[in-house]
């Protein structure tokens, strides 16, 4: 191997060292409260249900709550699968982000309360 192919292979590990960095680390929300947290709640229980297919059952696909933001101010009702109902000040929108094997983001989908 020459000098330009190593030093592409050194370029091409780091980024994949920062890219690992990335999706561990700093992606996903933290330290939530109140509302957002009872939300991320909702947002995980629609995740399980939505996302039912055979690679999910095998742990190769991951997702992590990315952002989570209100959308309005309208009071709103939801009932979380364990019958625990909760009373929100207003609508919130959280953007999903997929993994494959926790590391690789292949794509991102939004989740919202839609009217009943």
């Amino acid at each position: 191997m020459g000098k330009r192919e190593g030093r592409y292979a050194l370029v091409i590990l780091i980024l994949i060292a920062l890219l690992t960095v990335k999706s561990l680390l700093l992606d996903g929300v933290t330290n939530l409260s109140g509302e957002k947290a009872e939300f991320a709640r909702y947002v995980e229980q629609t995740i399980e249900s939505r996302e039912k297919w055979a690679l999910n059952k095998t742990d190769a696909l991951s997702y992590k709550i990315v952002k989570i933001s209100k959308t309005n101010d309208e009071p709103l009702t939801i009932e979380l699968e364990d019958d625990k109902v909760i009373e929100l000040s207003g609508k919130y929108k959280a953007r999903v982000r997929k993994y494959i094997l926790w590391i690789l983001p292949y794509g991102d989908f939004s989740i919202s309360i839609e009217d009943k």
